[in-house]
């Protein structure tokens, strides 16, 4: 990408044009703490290079109203690739996030070098890249370490994204696939203009994201929010009860005869098990809304027909002997598509290009 401001003043304000905008230069100065002066003179050359435009202005405003800025999408191109063993789902977005094409294809993973030339491979078809980003099921530390990746079956962690700017020369990001999910949603999705948020996802597996003061939270080793592993009040852990395959084999054991996740939400018999795993979601819900006290929870995830589109469940565990001088936070529950993953490692690629110094 040509013209990319260098330094971080610069790209502070392109950042709160990209997360807020359209804005007005006043919101933006009064959010950075910027003299009006001062802002004129950064948004010039930001304006000139194509990166941010003004206007119109908004219907509303009376009198002379104030030219919005806002981010140009096309002045950016970004890869957000999100890997499971042997597969990936790929998107390519502007520096706005949105989406200009997806995809899906095989992917060999069997360690991380065959990853990384596979996506390397990509990236070199692609051309014209600012940046690239990569969700997978790991901790990932914030320099591009990986930790626990196990479900990758790799014997070890490395480091990913670093490999990958050895082989194309493009700068990469690394993110685990539920941060990269949260981080999107964030700044785009659910929970835009939050600062505090979180997202519960459950399917294959169990997982949290939070962002607390607007900020997406990791943990050492990239390893908060792991709430999947932590138990319900009878002892079992979350992952154990919630996912395709255990809401399955309660309801096979209920009714004598194998079922699959599906057929256990529709099978009369079976409705004891479903309840069960309802409810364990609830706790799951309520342990976020302990851990992270967001304004907002996304529910999310493949196996969110578990809910059968009610939240009624979820809510009553949510204020079972709740702090009465604590706000509940606003329960949000919506589908998910794989594609979403990949653009959150798209965002998470742009994220880093407004953080990093060019």
């Amino acid at each position: 990408m040509t013209n990319w401001p260098v330094d971080a003043t610069t790209r502070s304000v392109a950042l709160a044009v990209l997360r807020h905008g359209p804005i007005s230069r006043a919101d933006v100065a009064r959010l950075l703490g910027l003299s009006s002066g001062s802002l004129t003179r950064i948004t010039k050359p930001l304006i000139e290079s194509g990166v941010i435009k003004q206007g119109p202005p908004s219907v509303l405003e009376i009198g002379r109203p104030p030219l919005p800025l806002r981010v140009v999408d096309e002045s950016a191109s970004f890869l957000g690739v999100k890997i499971v063993p042997g597969h990936a789902w790929v998107v390519r977005t502007g520096l706005a996030g949105e989406v200009h094409h997806a995809s899906e294809l095989d992917l060999d993973t069997t360690t991380l070098e065959s990853t990384a030339q596979g996506l390397a491979e990509m990236v070199r078809d692609a051309q014209g890249l600012a940046a690239v980003g990569v969700c997978l099921p790991a901790s990932v530390e914030p320099d591009g370490v990986l930790h626990a990746t196990r479900m990758l079956r790799w014997p070890g962690g490395g480091n990913l994204s670093r490999r990958l700017r050895e082989l194309t020369g493009v700068d990469c990001a690394a993110a685990n696939d539920i941060d990269g999910l949260t981080l999107y949603q964030h700044w785009f999705g659910a929970g835009r203009g939050l600062t505090h948020f979180a997202v519960v996802t459950f399917g294959l597996g169990v997982g949290c994201g939070a962002v607390v003061d607007d900020q997406l939270l990791l943990g050492r080793q990239g390893a908060a929010g792991i709430l999947g592993r932590l138990w319900l009040p009878d002892g079992r852990i979350f992952g154990d009860v919630l996912s395709f395959d255990a809401v399955a084999q309660a309801a096979s054991d209920l009714v004598g005869r194998p079922l699959t996740f599906d057929e256990a939400l529709t099978t009369a018999a079976a409705k004891p098990a479903v309840a069960d795993a309802q409810r364990a979601m609830g706790w799951l819900v309520r342990g976020a809304a302990i851990a992270f006290a967001p304004e907002s929870i996304l529910i999310t995830g493949e196996g969110i027909q578990l809910l059968q589109g009610s939240l009624d469940v979820v809510r009553e565990v949510l204020t079972h002997d709740w702090r009465e001088d604590l706000r509940f936070p606003e329960l949000v529950l919506a589908p998910l598509d794989f594609h979403d993953y990949a653009r959150g490692a798209a965002v998470a690629a742009i994220r880093q290009r407004f953080t990093s110094p060019a």
